[in-house]
């Protein structure tokens, strides 16, 4: 399941001009997605976990577990992964 603070944080990389609306507390999320996107937020979300396990693909060096998702390389971190079934 994909979290509100995940798609905020994927929000805030595809739209860093918006990252200050984004994080305030009056921010309404349904509408910025709407308003960017022109979909409703249950259907962005179903998007992004239909999505992730087809984005990038890494294993963990600590865990040897495998993940796929969505990496932010500029920043050096997975902005939203899961665990890729073994």
């Amino acid at each position: 399941m994909v979290h509100d603070v995940e798609m905020i944080e994927l929000l805030c990389t595809l739209y860093p001009k918006d990252k200050k609306e984004l994080v305030s507390d009056a921010c309404d999320l349904d509408d910025f997605i709407y308003e960017k996107l022109e979909i409703g937020s249950d259907s962005f979300r179903k998007i992004l976990e239909l999505s992730l396990p087809l984005a990038s693909r890494w294993k963990s060096p600590l865990t040897d577990t495998v993940y796929a998702g969505f990496v932010d390389e500029k920043k050096g971190f997975a902005l939203m992964k899961v665990e890729v079934p073994k």
